[in-house]
């Protein structure tokens, strides 16, 4: 059972692993600000926006992040944003929806990779203990009547 357990959680990390972090060396916790692309910006803005912020600006979300082994567990403080590299210009919800031809904010920003790891293996766990306890209370032996001595 712990090795299905253990192959469980080695396919969800492969499944949903963040792209965005980046290891160096043994990294055990993560935290930090980091930045995702959420959109293509239209092409009939991409000029005066290009003007008023870097020549390679890309439509994307600010978050704050937290997690352990690269996996995300918790995301806060998320904020639309114009983004060339390391720099960023905070825009509002109203104005990434004019400028994205659509906007594609991933599930993974409301519920982290690594939440999602935590609550799958609590749903196995308590899957296995429902399963088992089932399991017991179906085998008891039968009840034999003893001849008395």
């Amino acid at each position: 059972m712990k090795t299905l357990l253990g192959m469980c959680v080695v396919a969800l990390v492969l499944v949903f692993g963040a792209p965005t972090a980046e290891a160096k060396g043994l990294v055990i916790i993560n935290t930090g600000d980091d930045v995702i692309e959420i959109g293509q910006i239209k092409s009939e803005v991409l000029a005066d926006i290009r003007a008023e912020t870097a020549p390679d600006v890309k439509l994307g979300m600010k978050f704050s992040r937290f997690g352990v082994f690269w996996l995300d567990f918790w995301r806060w403080d998320k904020t639309y944003v114009f983004y060339a590299d390391s720099t960023y210009w905070e825009i509002t919800e109203e104005q990434a929806k004019a400028a994205a031809v659509k906007l594609d904010v991933p599930f993974t920003m409301t519920l982290p990779p690594g939440l999602i790891v935590l609550l799958g293996i609590a749903a196995l766990v308590i899957l296995v203990k429902v399963l088992g306890r089932g399991k017991s209370d179906d085998e008891a032996p039968p009840a034999t009547d003893a001849p008395a001595p």
